[in-house]
């Protein structure tokens, strides 16, 4: 991801759990990197409101580290998308390997975890890790 971290919301911030941050890296179809972001948080309630009003800047906030080709937007705006049971809202720039896919998942733990990845491959893999799903069973 080079020097550049994702940049998010100071209200964001305020919920991650003990400044729990991890980055995540997985080989897209096209052969690119896809990009992750897992930011293990608090309150999954009070982030909801947060996540919606990020929106509007979002796509300017990741588009560096996430290295998002952002001159071909497919989606106006966010959409919904499930997986798993997962509520998931994304943006579409070329593709389904080029966006910015968002969840928030319980793990089986009870941790919960925002998830931001720059394809939908990329959340889905995610999704199955953290939501303790094996591919294929």
């Amino acid at each position: 991801m080079g020097t550049d971290l994702p940049s998010y919301p100071t209200s964001i911030q305020q919920e991650i759990y003990d400044e729990s941050l991890y980055l995540t890296l997985m080989t897209k179809v096209d052969g690119k990197v896809s990009r992750g972001l897992i930011l293990k948080i608090r309150d999954q309630f009070a982030l909801a409101d947060t996540l919606k009003k990020w929106e509007s800047s979002m796509t300017n906030d990741l588009k560096q580290s996430f290295a998002l080709t952002t001159t071909k937007v497919v989606s106006v705006g966010f959409l919904d998308n499930t997986y798993q049971g997962v509520a998931i809202r994304y943006r579409n720039f070329i593709d389904s390997n080029n966006t910015i896919d968002y969840a928030v998942i319980n793990a089986p733990n009870g941790d919960t975890y925002l998830v931001i990845t720059s394809s939908k491959a990329h959340i889905y893999a995610v999704i199955d890790r953290i939501g303790g799903i094996v591919p294929g069973k």
